[in-house]
C-alpha cells in the first residue's frame, strides 16, 4: 500500500501530513464555524496566544504539508479527532484527477458498427482541431500583451518581497498625514500574512483607481485609506480593492486625536476586516449602507454638540432626532447612544431636568451595554455621574477613563472641568483642584489646539483664581477662533470687570449680532445698566434674557432670578423682588438636594432669605452656626461671584471688618465693583 501512495500524485510531497479541505469544510460546518478566522481564534482562546495563528490555519486549509501536531491544533479548535481530518489517498486522487466517464454495461455486451467508429473518429478530429485554435488564440493574445508591457514597463512595490499565491501582496495608499500613525499600525500588523508596501501619502492619490494601482504595482490588493476633516473630527473610510472588487472595510468617525490615540485597536479591527476578506471571501465584518449612514447621522450630531457646547442647549431636539434616525438604521449603535446620554445630560440644565437626567441615564446604561471599553461611552458616563453625584464623583470617574485610555481627549476635558466645579463645591474636601486644574487643561490644549473651547475652560479657570489678564487673554483667543456666545459672553465680562469698556462693549455687541437669540448679551447689557444705576433699563434688558431662555420655571441657575430681584428693589418693586428671590432660593434648594451646591450657592441661600426679610420689614439675622460658616469661608479663595455675595451678606449682618476685606479683594480683581459697593451700601443705608 505504500508503495502505491508513493507512486501516485504524492511522490511530491513535501515532508509532513496534509489535511483535507473537503473534511475541514465539513468539520467547520459540523461545528458550527463560518470562518477560518473563527478558527484561529479558538486556538488563541485554548491556548492562551497573544496573536492569532493565522498563518497555521491558512496553511492547514489550504492543505500543504505541515507537522501533525498543526492539524491536531486545528482539530481541538473544531471538535474533531485529528485523523478524521487526514488527506486520504481517495481524497488526493479525486482532487488531482479529473473524473473519467463510466460507460454503460450495454455498450460492452453489443458489436459496434464500423460506421459509428468513422463517427467517433471524425468528432475526435474535430474536437482536436478545436483545442488546437484555442492555443493559437491564448498564444497570440500573450503575444499581444507582452509587446504592450514593452512600452509600460511596470513599476515594482518598494518594499515588495516575491509574489506568490501563498503571501499577497497589498498595497495601501493615504492622502492626509494626520493618518500616518494609523497607516502604520496598519502595516506593521497586516506583514503577518502579507507583503505590505505603503505609498506616500500625496494629494492625487485616493484620485486614482485602485485596478490601476494595483496593475501599476504588481499587487494583489489596494487598501485606501481616506480621512476627511469635518472641524473636529475625521470621518475614516477604508477601502479593500481585490479581485476587481471594491469593498468599504471601515467606517468611522472619530475626534482627530483619537484616529491617533486609538490606531493600534483601529489597525486590529482593520487587519481581521481586511483578513477576512482576502483569504476568506466573506464581507460579514464590512458596514452595510444602513451602518454607513447612521455614522453620516452621527457626525452631524457631534458637530451640532459642538456648536451648542454649554450655551444654547434649547436646539437639541435637532440633535436628539439626527441620533434617533442614526439608531433607527443601526440599533446596536453604541457611541449614538452616549451622545444622546450627553446631549439629554446638557439639555436638562434648561429645565425639566427630572425627566431629561432619566433619559440621559438609560441611554448611557444601553451604550454601556453595548460597548462598554469604548472611550467616548466611558467618557459620557462619566459626565452623567458627575451631573448626578457631584465633582468628586466626576474627577474618580474620568481618572477611571484615563486608566484605561490614557490621554484621551473627552476625558481629559471632562477631568479639567471636574477640578473647575470641585473648587466651587461647598461638599467637596479635595486639596489642590485649582492647579490640577491648570495642568489638564492646558494639556487639553497642547493635545487640541484648534478648538476654541479648550481655550474658553481654561479661561474660566483664570476668572476662578482672579487672574483677569490671563483670563482675558484666553477670552479673546477663544472668541477668534471660534466666534461663540458665550466666548463672546466671557470676553465681555471680563473687559468690564477690569475697566476696559470699549472692549467689554464690542464684545457684546458682536456677541449681539452674531447670536440674536441668545440671552447673554441682554444680561451682561443688563448688568451694565444696574453698575450705572439705570435700573429701569436694567430690568427690562434681564427680563428679555429670561423671556429667551425659555419656560420661567425651568430655569437652572439663582443668579439670573438674584439679578432681577435687585432690579426690582431698586426700583421699590418690593413684591416683585421677592417673587424672584424666591424663585432663586427653589433653584438653591433644588441643587442641595442633589448634592451638586456651590459655595456661591450656599451664600446665596442665606443672603437672598436676609434681602426678602428687609424688603419685609423682618429682622437681619443668622444663627450662631451659619455666623461661623460664614466667616470662615471669608478665609478662604473664592470666585469672585462668591467673594462679592459673601461681602454684600456681611454687610448686612453688620460684619463691617471682614465685609470691608471681601470688597478690597473683590475690588482689586475687577475694579469696576467698585459701583456695586456704593450702590449695595446705599440700598441698605
Amino acid at each position: 500500500m505504500a508503495s502505491e501512495q508513493g507512486a501516485g500524485s504524492n511522490s511530491k510531497r513535501e515532508r509532513g501530513v496534509q489535511a483535507s479541505p473537503a473534511k475541514l469544510r465539513a468539520a467547520m460546518l459540523a461545528a458550527g464555524i463560518k470562518s477560518q478566522i473563527e478558527v484561529a481564534k479558538r486556538i488563541q482562546d485554548a491556548e492562551g496566544l497573544d496573536k492569532l495563528p493565522r498563518t497555521l490555519v491558512n496553511r492547514v486549509f489550504r492543505g500543504e504539508a505541515v507537522d501533525p501536531v498543526s492539524i491536531e491544533r486545528v482539530a481541538r479548535a473544531l471538535d474533531t479527532n485529528a485523523w478524521t481530518l487526514y488527506l486520504s489517498t481517495q481524497d488526493d486522487q479525486s482532487a488531482d484527477t479529473l473524473p473519467q466517464p463510466v460507460l454503460d454495461n450495454v455498450t460492452n455486451t453489443l458489436p459496434v458498427s464500423s460506421a459509428a467508429m468513422q463517427v467517433g473518429s471524425a468528432q475526435t478530429s474535430r474536437r482536436f482541431w478545436l483545442w488546437v485554435m484555442l492555443l493559437t488564440l491564448v498564444i497570440v493574445l500573450l503575444l499581444i500583451n507582452l509587446i504592450w508591457q514593452g512600452g509600460n514597463p511596470r513599476k515594482l512595490l518598494p518594499t515588495f518581497t516575491a509574489h506568490s499565491f501563498v503571501t499577497p501582496s497589498v498595497l495601501i495608499r493615504f492622502e492626509n498625514p494626520e493618518l500616518d500613525r494609523l497607516v502604520a499600525e496598519l502595516e506593521e500588523q497586516l506583514k503577518a500574512d502579507f507583503n505590505v508596501a505603503v505609498l506616500a501619502p500625496k494629494p492625487d492619490d485616493l484620485s486614482a483607481l485602485a485596478l490601476d494601482l494595483a496593475r501599476e504595482y504588481q499587487s494583489d490588493a489596494v487598501i485606501s485609506v481616506d480621512g476627511k476633516q469635518y472641524g473636529r473630527y475625521i470621518r475614516l473610510r477604508v477601502m479593500t480593492y481585490y479581485q476587481g472588487n471594491d469593498s468599504i472595510s471601515l467606517y468611522k468617525v472619530l475626534s482627530r486625536p483619537d484616529v491617533n490615540q486609538q490606531a493600534d485597536s483601529l489597525a486590529t479591527e482593520l487587519e481581521q476586516k481586511i483578513s477576512e476578506y482576502i483569504f476568506v471571501g466573506s464581507t460579514a465584518l464590512m458596514p452595510s449602507d444602513s451602518q454607513i449612514r447612521a455614522w453620516d447621522h452621527y457626525l452631524q450630531a457631534r458637530q451640532l454638540m459642538d456648536e451648542n457646547k454649554i450655551e444654547n442647549w434649547s436646539g437639541s431636539e435637532k440633535i436628539i432626532n439626527l441620533l434617533f434616525s442614526a439608531l433607527q438604521l443601526y440599533p446596536q449603535f453604541a457611541v449614538a447612544e452616549a451622545a444622546l446620554c450627553e446631549t439629554y445630560m446638557w439639555y436638562s440644565l434648561e429645565g425639566h431636568e427630572k425627566q431629561r437626567l432619566e433619559h440621559a441615564a438609560a441611554h448611557c446604561q444601553k451604550a454601556l451595554q453595548l460597548d462598554a471599553g469604548n472611550s467616548y461611552v466611558m467618557s459620557s458616563a462619566a459626565l452623567l455621574q458627575r451631573r448626578l453625584y457631584g465633582a468628586a464623583k466626576g474627577v474618580e470617574e474620568f481618572n477611571k477613563v484615563l486608566d484605561v485610555w490614557p490621554d484621551n481627549l473627552d476625558a481629559l476635558q471632562g477631568l479639567g472641568a471636574s477640578y473647575l466645579l470641585a473648587f466651587n463645591d461647598t461638599s467637596s474636601d479635595m486639596v489642590g483642584v485649582a492647579k490640577r486644574a491648570e495642568q489638564v487643561l492646558n494639556k487639553v490644549r497642547e493635545i487640541e489646539p484648534d478648538y476654541w473651547y479648550n481655550h474658553y475652560q481654561l479661561g474660566a479657570h483664570y476668572f476662578y483664581q482672579g487672574q483677569m489678564e490671563q483670563s482675558l487673554e484666553l477670552f479673546q483667543y477663544a472668541a477668534d477662533l471660534g466666534g461663540q456666545a458665550i466666548a463672546y459672553n466671557g470676553l465681555g465680562a471680563v473687559a468690564y470687570c477690569l475697566n476696559h469698556l470699549q472692549q467689554a462693549k464690542t464684545a457684546f455687541e458682536k456677541l449681539l449680532v452674531l447670536h440674536p437669540d441668545s440671552h447673554l448679551a441682554e444680561e451682561q447689557l443688563g448688568m451694565i445698566a444696574f453698575f450705572r444705576q439705570d435700573y429701569q433699563q436694567s430690568l427690562a434688558l434681564r427680563l428679555s434674557a429670561l423671556q429667551k431662555m425659555g419656560d420661567p420655571d425651568q430655569i437652572g441657575y439663582h443668579q439670573v432670578w438674584a439679578s432681577i430681584a435687585a432690579s426690582y428693589a431698586a426700583l421699590g418693586s418690593n413684591t416683585e423682588a421677592i417673587d424672584a428671590y424666591e424663585n432663586a432660593l427653589r433653584i438653591i434648594k433644588r441643587d442641595r438636594l442633589r448634592n451638586n451646591l456651590t459655595v456661591w450657592a450656599e451664600i446665596g441661600e442665606i443672603l437672598y432669605q436676609q434681602k426678602i426679610n428687609r424688603l419685609q420689614g423682618l429682622p437681619v439675622d443668622v444663627s450662631d452656626a451659619q455666623r461661623t460658616r460664614l466667616l470662615d469661608l471669608a478665609t478662604q479663595k473664592l470666585e469672585p461671584g462668591a467673594i462679592v455675595a459673601l461681602a454684600s451678606l456681611l454687610q448686612e449682618l453688620n460684619q463691617f471688618e471682614p465685609s470691608e476685606q471681601l470688597w478690597q479683594q473683590a475690588i482689586t480683581i475687577c475694579p469696576i465693583y467698585q459701583n456695586l459697593k456704593d450702590i449695595t451700601a446705599a440700598q441698605q443705608g
